[in-house]
């Protein structure tokens, strides 16, 4: 287990998509186009079963085990079109962690 906490820094890093989570539900409760309430709820659906991803984690091997649907649920930050021309990937502060890279970043 690869933990993020270090004993001797002042704080805890923990890994969390709460707050994406929270955007696709405002979108599932209150967005007037079909298309994108059924998009919020199939991700919310795929994720229910991770209480990791909401509640937030320090283990970043979980973020290779949950690759593929991190990926997904980072797709509108991330999209497909784009991955060759924008230099992106997420990261975690406080650390040399980097992960969901675009092609280009890949790339470079």
């Amino acid at each position: 287990m690869a933990d993020l906490y270090k004993q001797d820094a002042p704080f805890q890093v923990y890994i969390s998509f709460k707050k994406y989570l929270d955007v696709l539900e405002h979108i599932r409760y209150n967005d007037r186009l079909e298309y994108r309430v059924n998009y919020a709820e199939s991700l919310i659906e795929k994720t229910k079963n991770f209480k990791e991803l909401r509640d937030g984690f320090q283990d970043i091997s979980l973020l290779e085990k949950n690759e593929d649907l991190i990926k997904l649920l980072l797709a509108d930050l991330f999209p497909t079109g784009m991955t060759n021309n924008e230099i992106k990937a997420a990261s975690i502060p406080l650390s040399n962690t980097t992960f969901n890279y675009t092609e280009r970043f890949k790339a470079i």
